[in-house]
């Protein structure tokens, strides 16, 4: 009789996964995993602190990707990676909690123009700077974006059984930002390297789904988004402070499982 039961539960199992719809989502969470790029705007950095206030304009920053290593397969945090939860409330909508490690570096070397008090004593006005003797200014561990969007679904294509699918989506989203910001004031002994609010977010995307073995997907997705950062620490005094504000691009590609 128990050799009956069982038969008949794996039949009855066999049979739910085979007439499984990967587009029937209503109410399933979600977790993703993947890696991303991302590009900048020009900013303009103001700088502020005891004994100087000035301005740099127009200065270049880009991403930092790590080389490839095998370490990386288990130290998962270090490249630059997104991990995002989410929840279906009917199978076309959705939203999710969205974690985005980016890496913002200021190019060195690179000449850029300058005014104010800089924090070598120097009164300047429309004057230059060479950034590689002045100033290193990033967010490397990371430009941390944490946020909530909202996303649109529509299928695309699917086979007959409905076990793959591809689909499209957009969305919008907003957060807050908290990098840990490595500055070094050329000059200054005191470095900062610690993570802090220091501004906040908001972002459009879209992307592509692949839904397969009906619990798992591979996502590809598009931001482009605005940040503002109006409180970046430059070193560990409270008074020594950076401001600046760019649009940034993002690709991604994650690997998803699907509950």
């Amino acid at each position: 009789m128990l050799n009956k039961k069982l038969l008949l539960a794996s039949i009855i199992l066999g049979a739910n996964i085979l007439s499984a719809n990967v587009l029937d989502k209503k109410g399933k969470k979600y977790i993703s995993w993947g890696y991303n790029n991302s590009t900048y705007t020009n900013s303009d950095i103001h700088l502020k602190g005891d004994g100087y206030d000035y301005t740099i304009y127009d200065v270049e920053a880009t991403d930092r990707q790590s080389d490839p290593k095998l370490r990386y397969l288990f130290e998962i945090t270090i490249p630059q990676y997104n991990l995002h939860m989410g929840y279906f409330f009917d199978d076309r909508q959705s939203i999710a909690f969205e974690i985005d490690h980016m890496k913002y570096v200021v190019k060195s070397p690179q000449v850029v123009k300058i005014d104010g008090k800089d924090h070598q004593g120097n009164d300047n006005d429309n004057g230059t700077v060479q950034l590689k003797d002045f100033l290193a200014f990033e967010h490397t561990d990371g430009l941390n974006y944490f946020n909530i969007a909202y996303n649109y679904h529509k299928p695309l294509i699917t086979d007959k059984s409905v076990k793959n699918a591809l689909s499209g989506f957009v969305g919008i989203g907003a957060g807050i930002v908290i990098p840990r910001s490595n500055v070094t004031l050329v000059g200054h002994s005191a470095r900062q390297d610690a993570f802090k609010l220091a501004g906040y977010g908001a972002h459009l995307e879209t992307g592509l789904v692949y839904d397969f073995l009906e619990n798992y997907f591979f996502i590809f997705e598009y931001k482009k988004g605005y940040m503002d950062m109006p409180a970046v620490s430059t070193s560990p005094s409270t008074s020594d402070e950076a401001s600046h504000d760019f649009v940034f691009s993002e690709t991604s590609f994650s690997l998803g499982y699907m509950f």
